[in-house]
């Protein structure tokens, strides 16, 4: 396999072949230096042979590895995620003197100068429209993906685990400034409701915490999912002058955190956002072999946050329709696991599979990639567009209404208690993520109540 890199490809003017038709390439192919010397797409898959993409000007029909080969690439591009997948292309040509490189190298040679077209087009687009007023109610709920895919703590039960392509890689992440403009109020009509989630550690991400400030001062709301073990990114959050805005999800591993020497650690770091103007919730994900720990768990639980932690459901995603995560009967799964009286597993058990009603993900809900601004409606649903492609229009709005594909709704603890079936009448957000101690005190502070007891349904009605 020849080893020459990206650049050597493009000063050589090599012709280029890329490998993968995919989802991700469809974000990411109009973010490339659009004079490459491109000579074709292909798949493995024979399914997707014929489908068509555009790069630039030019319409590539999508086909098979031996047919891209035999056109006399020097240099294949992957456009993939997975690892595995990586791995695989390369023991395809290993014997071939065809080098290989990720299309993110592609990406990263012309980020610079790709964004800053971006920017200069916002700022002449958007420069003199009205900032919408804040109204104090979120126009949407924006879950963001974190291009993060390794982690501190390698749980047992971890969805990602699950996967086995547990691997850690370099994401091209575009400038805070960009991203400011890219989920800016004025495009989106309004604050909203950001919530950040990496595949790993949410805070191993380098750039989060400036990312993340920037879009406080946009005006929005901010939740992060985290393990909480990283204390240096939560300490400087808290610093900030809209920390008030700030949800720190905490994931409570407590057997993994026992058996690393990591509790004391995990609750100075819960004990800090506690004491600050931000909120929090603890949250463990129930699964067999935490049984035995519930006792001596809620015992540390009640001592250090001042209540129990709320419980979530774990799916078994290997299996057909992603079955509840355990040995035991459902009967017993709600005995044990609902002893903790929370009101996250409550809902999560109360909607086991999909409700066959009108959604308005797509509308008040979407899921983008933080790396590349795609944008789908919900886990398990189809692509909708991308954000960055264009930041100097306004973000377009579609429901799915009855177009759901997913066997359950996956994150029904958020979606339907913020409204996105408005025939459901669900508890809210609030009540899932809140409890209250026993000095009376709450994890959910005042300003994100306020935000999380919103139906957002109602909201687009008003705003």
């Amino acid at each position: 396999m020849k080893t020459n890199s990206y650049h050597e490809a493009v000063s050589e003017k090599q012709k280029i072949g890329i490998w993968g038709m995919s989802d991700y390439l469809y974000n990411v192919i109009d973010k490339i230096d659009p004079d490459l010397t491109i000579c074709g797409i292909c798949d493995q898959n024979p399914e997707k042979h014929g489908i068509k993409i555009c790069y630039g000007a030019v319409e590539f029909c999508c086909i098979s590895p031996e047919e891209l080969l035999a056109q006399g690439v020097q240099m294949i591009m992957v456009a993939t995620r997975s690892m595995n997948v990586v791995r695989e292309i390369e023991e395809r040509v290993a014997d071939a003197c065809i080098g290989i490189c990720h299309i993110r190298e592609a990406i990263s040679a012309y980020k610079e100068e790709w964004e800053k077209r971006s920017i200069e087009k916002y700022d002449v687009a958007m420069g003199n429209v009205t900032e919408p007023e804040e109204t104090g109610k979120v126009k949407c709920f924006i879950n963001l993906t974190v291009p993060i895919s390794f982690c501190n703590l390698q749980c047992s039960y971890c969805y990602v685990g699950q996967h086995k392509d547990f691997y850690e890689k370099k994401p091209v992440l575009y400038s805070t400034e960009f991203i400011r403009r890219a989920l800016s109020r004025k495009r989106i009509g309004g604050s909203a409701l950001l919530n950040f989630c990496g595949s790993g550690e949410t805070f191993l991400c380098r750039q989060l915490v400036d990312i993340i400030e920037a879009l406080l001062d946009e005006g929005h709301y901010i939740s992060i999912i985290t393990n909480a073990l990283i204390e240096e990114p939560v300490k400087r959050l808290l610093s900030h002058r809209r920390s008030d805005r700030l949800f720190f999800k905490c994931s409570f591993h407590y057997m993994e955190l026992k058996e690393k020497g990591l509790l004391e650690k995990y609750s100075g770091v819960v004990k800090l956002i506690q004491e600050s103007p931000a909120s929090f919730s603890v949250e463990i994900v129930p699964h067999d072999e935490l049984i035995p720990c519930i006792d001596e768990m809620k015992e540390f639980c009640l001592a250090h946050f001042g209540a129990l932690p709320h419980v979530t459901v774990a799916r078994d995603e290997e299996t057909d329709g992603e079955p509840i995560l355990t040995k035991m009967s459902m009967e017993d799964y709600r005995k044990i696991w609902g002893m903790f009286d929370s009101e996250l597993f409550a809902v999560k058990m109360r909607h086991q599979t999909k409700e066959q009603k009108a959604c308005i993900a797509g509308q008040g809900t979407f899921i983008m990639d933080l790396e590349h601004g795609g944008r789908i409606f919900c886990p398990n649903n189809g692509r909708l567009d991308n954000i960055y492609s264009d930041i100097s229009t306004p973000i377009t709005y579609k429901s799915i209404g009855h177009g759901c594909h997913s066997c359950y709704c996956i994150n029904s603890h958020a979606y339907l208690t913020l409204g996105m079936i408005p025939e459901v009448k669900e508890s809210t957000y609030y009540d899932v993520r809140n409890r209250q101690c026993a000095d009376g005190s709450n994890w959910v502070k005042s300003t994100l109540q306020k935000i999380m007891e919103q139906r957002i349904c109602e909201n687009i009605e008003e705003i």
